[in-house]
Parts: C-alpha cells; structure tokens; sequence
C-alpha cells in the first residue's frame, strides 16, 4: 500500500507499508526509484546501512527500530528502509509487525511540517523517535531483571527461563544499535567536506548529532544491561552449582551408610566361626550393630558438615 503526504515547499512524503511487487513497479516508473534499491527494501533480515545511487540522486538509510507491540512482554526488531533526497522522502515497512510505528511516524512527520522543516530535519527526527524507543524496552528489560535477582535460597525453574529469554533480547537489541550505529556514522562521513553528495547546514548536522548520540547511548546502555544480566546468571549457576554438589554430598555419604547392614549381615551368611553366630538371638544383634553403626556415622557426618559450613 502506498500512502503520498504533501509537505511544504513542494516536499512529500511517500509512505508504504507491506509493499507488493506492484508498488515497487509504482515506486520505479513514478518516482524513479533505483532498481537495485528494490531487495534492500523487501529484506525482512536487511540489516542497517546507508547506500548511495548517484545516477538517480536518492539515499537509502535502512535502520532496525523496535516494535514495543510485538507481543506482552517482548518485542520486535524490525527494519525501516528511508529512499530520500532533497524533496522526496520513501518511508518502506516490509512486515505487518512493523506497521504499528506509522502512527509514530505521522506524529512527527506533523510537528515537522509545522514547523516547516527540510527532508533531512524530518529524517533525523524521525530517527530520533525511533532511537528513544530502545529506552522503554531497555527499562522493561532492567526491571524484569530486578525482581529475579531476589531469589529465595535457589532460583527457580521459571526464573532461570526468564533469565535466559532476557539474555537474548539483550543480544537482539545490542546488534540493532551497534548497526544502526554503524549506518548513523556512515551518515555523518558523507557530509563531512563540500565535495561529498550529501550537503547539510549547520542545524541539519547538529540534530544528526543528536540522533548519533541518541543511539551511543542506547548502545550502551544495552551493553550494561547484557553485561549484568551475564552476572545475574553466573550468581544464578554458583548457586545451582553449589545446591548440586550438596545434594551429592548427602546422597554419597547416605548411601555409605546404608551400606553397613548388609556388609555385617553378609559376615554372618558366610560358613565361618563368628561371634554370636551361635546364638537364637543373633539376628537382633546384627541389628543392634548396623543401627550404632549408622547412628555414629551420621553424627559424624553431621558434626562434620557443621565445622565445615
């Protein structure tokens, strides 16, 4: 589907969202859209990256936003590719998940028509919006954390999967700002000298700036909150590790114990002179002996354990 918003000084906006075959046929024969642009478009796995067409003049910026909708308590990351140039900005959503962010988009692309602003000030604003999205999940993410690091005497079944879904979103979203990083930074080396494609004034580059510094942040921040949760699940392990190694300890020196009945009841089945062996009573006795026996195992053991802890 694509939507066409007028903006000021003969500017537009060109948005689509889950594009067929036909609309990019649409794209190329109205808007004179590069061929070669057309798979970085339909890539649901593209990952983000700044591409120049000097033939036809247009910018491709193809940058990972997440979707905080996706599903209770997790999110998407997904792609958003930007075909732009000075009058012209193509706004391309490949997936039905990512759709939830056009009404962020026409939020901001409002504000800026307000406020009479060029492609390039709507662009890094859009970026900008996106980027700050990152701080909601990262927050989510640093709570959820919180609460299962109070465990009571051992983790849990439930909160080590938990543990381990979060180390995976960390992972998700530290390799969508470390790319995103990547393409901003690409951005910023192709308006450094008048002799590059790309010209900037000096409040375009300033609020690209703060777009960089936007997604170095999150960067970060999303590093901090993996390196932690990496710390949660060593304590988590050591716990474990140690409630195992006690529980082997106990069953090892159990079964030794169990063991003395039938090591004295064996002796007394064998053909040989014993003590007592004579006796009516003698099976009480074999009793009698594994019972002391085991009772003075097990206060030595438990003395033991004691001095130990």
């Amino acid at each position: 589907m694509i939507e066409q918003h007028p903006l000021p000084h003969g500017q537009e906006w060109i948005a689509m969202m889950t594009p067929t075959t036909a609309d990019y046929q649409d794209l190329e024969k109205k808007y004179g859209l590069p061929p070669r642009f057309v798979p970085y478009l339909n890539d649901m796995r593209e990952r983000a990256r700044l591409e120049y067409d000097q033939a036809s003049g247009y910018w491709l910026l193809v940058f990972r936003f997440v979707n905080k909708e996706a599903a209770p308590g997790g999110f998407l990351t997904l792609p958003i590719t930007f075909v732009f140039n000075a009058s012209r900005l193509i706004s391309v959503i490949p997936d039905t998940d990512g759709t939830t962010v056009v009404r962020q988009l026409q939020e901001v692309i409002q504000s800026a028509a307000e406020a009479d602003t060029s492609i390039f000030m709507l662009l890094f604003d859009l970026l900008f919006a996106l980027s700050t999205d990152y701080f909601d999940v990262l927050d989510n993410i640093n709570d959820e954390r919180s609460k299962l690091e109070n465990w009571h005497k051992r983790p849990t079944n439930e909160q080590v999967a938990a543990l381990t879904r979060l180390a995976q979103q960390t992972v998700y979203l530290t390799t969508a700002e470390n790319n995103n990083l990547i393409a901003i930074r690409r951005f910023m080396m192709a308006t450094n000298s008048v002799a590059d494609p790309l010209a900037l004034n000096a409040e375009e580059k300033e609020r690209l700036d703060d777009v960089l510094i936007e997604i170095q942040q999150g960067q970060q921040m999303a590093q901090i909150a993996a390196d932690i949760i990496d710390r949660v699940t060593d304590g988590f392990s050591n716990v474990l590790n140690n409630n195992l190694n006690g529980t082997m300890r106990f069953l090892t020196v159990w079964s030794i114990v169990l063991m003395i009945p039938p090591v004295i009841t064996g002796f007394y089945g064998m053909n040989v002179a014993l003590p007592f062996a004579n006796r009516h009573d003698a099976w009480l006795w074999t009793i009698i002996w594994s019972l002391v026996a085991i009772i003075v195992l097990g206060i030595w053991y438990i003395l033991y354990d004691k001095r130990r802890r």
